[in-house]
């Protein structure tokens, strides 16, 4: 597991390097440290909840969730700040295009994306904003673009994640539903 984790450290600050859009991908603004060096954070369950998936069906999160290692990420598809949502956006491409040439990664890692604006981000926007990224494109890793019906469907979701990078459970929760993206709206 530490192995596999040390791999996924080094994939989200290589894949960067490995993304094939056009215009480079910022650099990330931390110098990731060597593998064994650090203390692995306990990583939680994703709380249980009905979530929209791009067809509008309603699912349970863990659906998405389970038997593989979630990559979850939070975005609002407004979000035109190209450090916050897009860059996110672009990272997990370049995860996905990284884990999948990995055979013994494809299969266990899939990434999900929840949108923090279910008043905005119907199933129909998450599909725009995914475009092609939900189909499988032979690489075997799974990648989900989500909503919920409601912000109140949306906070049991956010409850105990660490969605500021400072603080997790109701403080999170509360962050989570009054916070928008600087340039957002």
């Amino acid at each position: 597991m530490r192995r596999l984790a040390a791999l996924l450290t080094w994939l989200a600050c290589a894949a960067p390097a490995l993304a094939h859009q056009a215009a480079p991908l910022p650099a990330l603004d931390f110098e990731p440290p060597a593998p064994g060096t650090y203390t692995l954070h306990r990583i939680m369950t994703a709380p249980e909840g009905e979530v929209l998936g791009v067809d509008g069906r309603p699912q349970q999160l863990s659906r998405f969730t389970r038997k593989r290692i979630t990559l979850l990420g939070f975005i609002y598809t407004t979000c035109v700040d190209p450090e916050g949502c897009p860059l996110a956006y672009r990272v997990f491409d370049a995860l996905k295009q990284s884990i999948g040439v990995r055979s013994a990664l494809r299969d266990q890692v899939q990434l999900v994306t929840l949108s923090f604006d279910p008043a905005r981000d119907t199933p129909a926007v998450m599909q725009r904003y995914a475009g092609s990224r939900v189909k499988e494109d032979g690489s075997g890793v799974r990648r989900y673009f989500l909503t919920t019906r409601s912000a109140r469907e949306l906070m049991p979701l956010v409850d105990g994640q660490d969605v500021s990078g400072r603080s997790t459970g109701r403080a999170a929760s509360r962050a989570a539903s009054s916070r928008t993206c600087s340039r957002c709206s």
